[in-house]
C-alpha cells in the first residue's frame, strides 16, 4: 500500500507565537521570503506527492486565500477544507476523510528541514518496511518538553532506522531519557485513524497524534527515520528566529 495522498493540519491557533503573528497565522509568516507553508508544501511537491489537503481554522481567510494561489501556481490537487471542530486530532481526521485514502502523509505546517526532505524520507521508510514511519530527530534535554519524545531502538545493521516502541508528547522536565523526537512528518494508516477516533470519543478532550501512536506501537511496529540536515520548530519563538536567520543567510 503506498501513500496516496497528504494532510497539513493547519487549524489551531499558537498561543506561543501570539507576539509574533499579531493575529496572523503563524504558516503565512515570512521565511526566506516566502510563507512558512510555502516550504512545507515544496518539500511535499518535491516528494513525489501531488494530492495535498490542508486542513484550515474557519476564522482566517488569509490562509485560505494564499493557498488558492499557491495551488493556482504549483499545478497540484491542493484540497481546502475548513475545520469544523478543535484540535489536531480533528484536523487529521476532516483532512482524512476529504482524501478519502487508507494511507496518508500527515506534515505539521510549521516545521521545516534546510539540507533535507522529511517527507520523502518518512514515505521511504514506510514503503521499504511496509510499516507506519514516523520522522526523528535528536534534540537536547532542554527541548523534551517541547517536543513529542520517542522511544526508539535503532534496528541493528541500520544507521538511520529505528523501532518506535511508543512516544510521549511534551514530557515533564528530567523525566525522559530518550533523545529522539518526532519531527513533523507521519505515514499513518487507517489502524491510527481509528485509534484516533476512538481515543477521541472516550477522552472527549483533544487528542494528540502521538497519543494514536503511541496506543498502536504497544501491539504493532512503528519504523522511526532519523532525518539529516537542519530542524527548526517554527511554531515557537526561538524556533522562528532561527530559521528565518539560518534561511535569510543562504
Amino acid at each position: 500500500m503506498t501513500v496516496e495522498g497528504v494532510v497539513v493540519p493547519a487549524g489551531g491557533a499558537s498561543s506561543r507565537m501570539v507576539s509574533i503573528t499579531r493575529g496572523g497565522h503563524k504558516a503565512l509568516l515570512p521565511l526566506g521570503g516566502r510563507p512558512i507553508i510555502d516550504h512545507v508544501i515544496e518539500e511535499i511537491i518535491s516528494a513525489g506527492l501531488r494530492r495535498i489537503t490542508v486542513v484550515v481554522p474557519a476564522n482566517d481567510d488569509s490562509l485560505k486565500i494564499h493557498l488558492r494561489e499557491l495551488q493556482l501556481n504549483c499545478g497540484i490537487y491542493l484540497s481546502i477544507v475548513q475545520q469544523s471542530g478543535a484540535g489536531v486530532a480533528n484536523a487529521i481526521l476532516e483532512g482524512a476523510s476529504d482524501l478519502g485514502c487508507d494511507k496518508l502523509l500527515v506534515v505539521w505546517c510549521d516545521e521545516v528541514f534546510l539540507g533535507a526532505n522529511r517527507s520523502a524520507e518518512v514515505v521511504c521508510a514506510s514503503e521499504q518496511f511496509k510499516e507506519i514511519a514516523i520522522a526523528l530527530r535528536r534534540v537536547p534535554r532542554s527541548s523534551h518538553t517541547l517536543c513529542g519524545m520517542a522511544q526508539a531502538a535503532q534496528l541493528p545493521g541500520s544507521e538511520k532506522y529505528f523501532s518506535v516502541g511508543g512516544i510521549c508528547e511534551k514530557p515533564r522536565e528530567n523525566t525522559w531519557e530518550g533523545d529522539m523526537a518526532s519531527v513533523g512528518g507521519y505515514v499513518i494508516t487507517e489502524r491510527v485513524l481509528e485509534t484516533l477516533r476512538s481515543l477521541s470519543i472516550k477522552t472527549h478532550e483533544e487528542v494528540p497524534l502521538s497519543a494514536a501512536l503511541d496506543s498502536v506501537a504497544r501491539d504493532s511496529r512503528i519504523i522511526g527515520v532519523e532525518i539529516p540536515g537542519i530542524w527548526f520548530d517554527c511554531g515557537n519563538p526561538d524556533g522562528y528566529r532561527r530559521a528565518v536567520s539560518a534561511f535569510d543567510g543562504r
